[in-house]
């Protein structure tokens, strides 16, 4: 399937890490809206909440950069994230079909995640990195 506006490809990784994560048997909350620095967020029913950012990769050169870009009328505005935005990015291969789960720390420490590299095997179907925030 071709997807071609940028809204919508993140809008189909969300949709796949949401499932994904319900049938992994975990409570999954949605912020409304999308002002927030992460699009999910994972009640882990212990008193603690895990907040997810979802990226999407969609060819085999494409990765998860370490900031938000946001389109408003009078231009474009790109923000790097921090430590405190989001505790765990997922990312999902449209290519793969597959999760790749990676601390924020680790994230940040790389400034992109390839999920095409020798790397990022360390972080495929990691859902356990959840569970331990």
């Amino acid at each position: 399937m071709s997807y071609t506006i940028s809204k919508q490809k993140g809008d189909v990784a969300e949709a796949k890490v949401l499932a994904e994560l319900l049938v992994r048997d975990y409570a999954v909350c949605l912020p409304f809206g999308d002002r927030l620095p992460y699009d999910l967020v994972v009640d882990l029913l212990n008193g603690k909440f895990c907040r997810i950012q979802v990226k999407s990769c969609f060819s085999p050169s494409s990765f998860a950069k370490a900031y938000k870009r946001r389109y408003y009328s009078k231009g474009i505005q790109t923000k790097e994230y921090s430590a405190n935005d989001f505790d765990i990015l997922v990312v999902w291969s449209a290519l793969l079909d597959q999760y790749f789960v990676i601390p924020i720390k680790d994230f940040l420490e790389r400034k992109a995640f390839n999920p095409n590299l020798a790397y990022a095997k360390d972080y495929r179907d990691r859902w356990d990195f959840i569970a331990a925030i």
